[in-house]
């Protein structure tokens, strides 16, 4: 039905998480058991990694198989060696979907809505100019995500999705 009278094919969901890697499996892969090898990892312990993500449910006025129809919907991610996410960083990542929509050479709505959380960095200046001053024919706007309304944050669900696949498929040699 959408949200607020605005049906859900026009909005595109923001979000972010971090990844950091909490504990290390060692027992497996670099010599016979009880013999001691020194070796350096590909990853450390703390580090952390903040990973944006746009999703867009999906036109179904498109064909099937097209970008941007309901099975084939179209989705912008970032990944960033930080920890956390800043005005400047938030405000490039949205920049980047907004150029990649328009510049899709597919049909979009004339008016297009953005959903995100009230994170302080999502509400700056910066952000609302980066919106709102867009030199484009569509026109853009942005509301806050409802309040614990996962169903309207497809994005909370493919975190979920990206953490299961990331516990079940890590490697020694990564």
């Amino acid at each position: 039905l959408g949200i607020r009278t605005i049906s859900l094919k026009r909005y595109i969901d923001f979000d972010e998480t971090g990844i950091s890697l909490e504990k290390c499996n060692r027992t497996k892969g670099s010599s016979y058991t009880g013999i001691r090898v020194r070796k350096s990892g590909h990853y450390t312990k703390g580090q952390k990694l903040t990973v944006l993500y746009a999703y867009e449910p999906g036109d179904p006025t498109l064909p099937a198989h097209v970008d941007g129809s309901i099975e084939s919907p179209r989705r912008w991610y970032r990944i960033i060696e930080d920890a956390g996410t800043d005005q400047v960083t938030f405000s490039d990542f949205v920049d980047h979907v907004l150029t990649r929509l328009e510049g899709s050479g597919l049909p979009i709505d004339m008016e297009r809505v953005l959903l995100w959380d009230n994170l302080r960095s999502h509400l700056t200046g910066l952000v609302y100019n980066t919106v709102y001053g867009r030199p484009s024919p569509n026109q853009f706007t942005f509301i806050p995500r409802p309040p614990y309304q996962p169903k309207y944050g497809p994005t909370e669900y493919h975190f979920a999705e990206l953490s299961a696949q990331l516990q079940h498929d890590v490697q020694p040699e990564w």
